[in-house]
């Protein structure tokens, strides 16, 4: 499956680059933004990607191994993100950007992502959980009401209790082991309507809720607002209400302070073309601030 960085000649405008920047790159993933950004600042630049998926670590080093500008990539939740560059690389930086969205390799990475596989209910960002939060857990374990929370809260699927009762009942006949088979009993209480699948925002309620998303948000964007060098550009690719509603209140709050300026007041969503192109693209929202002080 071909990867397509998104929104990304609209990405590059928005955020300024010039030769010899210094970028962090929250969410590297595959590499496609890097690898465009790269191309901008040359050799006397540098980019410091992060990723919280292992396995994209090592996909975005071998895709970006030519590349001549300096390049560091650290497997790290951005939530670290302050600490990682001043550990690695200090001082102040020109640019920084999140794509919070998935990378092609994620549903097909056998961790749960995907809803008619038979893999396993991790949902986890890391590929080898070791004492972390599971999708299996949370599906298998947590009370109905506790479910119909994050299902309705992180998804807004207003099936919620429907999906969480159903829930319940499948698992006392047996375990809920595999993406396919959660899907399947989402889809007995809602059926499909439309192009979105019936199960698309419960998976979305319980990633977030696996990967403490929006908090890791939070303290990521902070992190990158203490380390963004007056007058650099933050810019943040959101695809779901709550991550975009983080990032207009962060971004509000700045500029309300007389600490930041919108780059762009309207988002900036895809064009038609690239969602006929990538039609993962299509609920993409892109905001930018500049750092004044």
């Amino acid at each position: 499956m071909e990867h397509i960085p998104v929104l990304l000649q609209e990405s590059l405008e928005k955020l300024n680059i010039k030769a010899g920047d210094k970028i962090i790159d929250a969410t590297i993933g595959l590499g496609g933004h890097s690898e465009a950004f790269a191309e901008i600042i040359g050799p006397t630049g540098l980019i410091l990607g992060l990723d919280a998926d292992e396995q994209a670590v090592k996909e975005a080093k071998d895709r970006l191994k030519e590349i001549e500008t300096p390049l560091k990539i650290i497997h790290s939740n951005f939530r670290f993100l302050e600490r990682v560059w001043k550990k690695e690389i200090g001082g102040w930086a020109d640019v920084i950007f999140f794509d919070l969205g998935f990378n092609s390799s994620q549903l097909l990475s056998g961790r749960g992502f995907s809803f008619d596989s038979q893999d396993r209910l991790l949902m986890t960002y890391s590929v080898q959980p070791e004492n972390e939060l599971t999708a299996w857990e949370i599906v298998n374990e947590w009370a109905e009401e506790n479910l119909a929370d994050i299902i309705y809260g992180f998804g807004g699927e207003t099936y919620s209790r429907k999906i969480a009762a159903n829930i319940i009942k499948k698992r006392k006949e047996k375990p809920i082991n595999t993406a396919k088979e959660l899907a399947e009993i989402i889809m007995e209480v809602k059926k499909r309507s439309g192009k979105i699948h019936p199960a698309t925002k419960t998976f979305q309620a319980i990633r977030i809720a696996v990967n403490d998303e929006i908090n890791s948000l939070r303290l990521g964007l902070q992190g990158a607002w203490n380390v963004l060098k007056e007058g650099g550009h933050l810019g943040v690719i959101s695809f779901h209400g709550l991550e975009a509603r983080e990032v207009r209140e962060f971004f509000k709050e700045k500029q309300r302070a007389g600490l930041g300026e919108r780059i762009n007041p309207k988002v900036t969503k895809p064009s038609r073309p690239e969602i006929l192109n990538n039609p993962r693209s299509r609920s993409a929202q892109l905001r930018v601030i500049k750092k004044i002080i």
